[in-house]
């Protein structure tokens, strides 16, 4: 049914319908109140806008963690300009270019 929404609190299961265009549910049951856009709790004290661009650098910093994490553990450093390296396959023959 177009405009109906679920609670998404955890135990509740209520659910109302709500205006197109509306960007904050609050839960008749529960009264908790969440983001129609996002499905999340309701992000208080920044718009959607602010908080897809907080989603955007958080899911950066744990890509750039895991590319570290991963060089960490798989990678070597090459002996003659010290960045990681990584052999997949082939000979050990390796040039390095500036």
């Amino acid at each position: 049914m177009p405009g109906w929404y679920w609670c998404i609190m955890k135990g509740c299961k209520s659910g109302q319908q709500i205006a197109p265009g509306t960007g904050k549910f609050e839960c008749v049951q529960c009264k908790q109140t969440h983001c129609v856009k996002h499905n999340v709790p309701w992000h208080k004290g920044v718009t959607c806008k602010q908080y897809e661009q907080m989603k955007k650098k958080t899911a950066h910093k744990q890509e750039e963690e895991a590319t570290k994490k991963y060089l960490k553990e798989k990678a070597k450093h090459c002996p003659g300009c010290k960045r990681p390296i990584e052999k997949i396959n082939g000979c050990d023959h390796m040039t390095c270019r500036p």
